[in-house]
């Protein structure tokens, strides 16, 4: 119920700012350990860190052309994609990737916060329902929900994540997300009336 709980009030923030503004570029990219990156791929990442779009696409599209099915590479090509605005090509992308690897997070989350700014709500519920599948634990859960809400005071919080991108202030930040499990018991009932709360299981999404 907690997961659950988290993903409600993470889906509520989407629906009603999923509209408001275009995304920022950041560095939202996925983990690996350094020396898995193939240098290729090292190399469009620095670039994107920096917000060199054409330096990522010059060292993506060839490899990808010659690695068509390279998860972490397709998340990056939609990245760059998405943050100069060629949204139909990034919602490719990230579906390419969200493909090649079923397990990935950030493609899961990066499609559905796309998505949700869209207006594609369906949609977006979807992938994010499916990113809250992939982390077993509850502290893997809110430590994962926190990472996509940002910090609390927004001008801190990483670019890409909610708050940055919609918040204004410490106490205007768009969404809450609780730091622990127990945090959450007490926190939940301040959103929801006990009548509200259900305990969905993985196969309850499927409707």
């Amino acid at each position: 119920m907690l997961r659950f709980s988290f993903f409600v009030l993470l889906f509520v923030s989407l629906a009603a700012f999923g509209q408001s503004t275009a995304r920022k570029p950041g560095a939202h990219l996925p983990a690996a350990a350094p020396q898995s990156i193939p240098p290729q791929v090292a190399e469009a990442e620095a670039a994107i860190v920096k917000s060199d779009w054409k330096a990522a696409e010059a060292r993506l599209n060839p490899w990808l052309a010659a690695h068509p099915s390279d998860a972490r590479a397709l998340f990056d090509a939609g990245y760059v994609a998405d943050a100069q605005n060629r949204l139909d090509d990034a919602v490719a992308l990230y579906r390419r990737a969200v493909e090649a690897n079923p397990q990935s997070f950030e493609a899961h989350v990066e499609l559905g916060l796309l998505l949700a700014r869209l207006n594609k709500l369906s949609d977006a519920r979807i992938e994010l329902a499916a990113a809250s599948e992939l982390d077993p634990g509850e502290a893997g859960a809110v430590a994962k929900a926190r990472s996509v809400m940002g910090a609390t005071n927004s001008p801190d919080a990483a670019l890409g994540t909610l708050r940055r991108e919609f918040g204004t202030n410490n106490r205007y930040n768009v969404t809450h997300g609780s730091d622990s499990p127990a945090s959450a018991e007490r926190e939940i009932q301040f959103f929801f009336k006990p009548d509200e709360l259900f305990a969905f299981g993985k196969d309850d999404w499927k409707l």
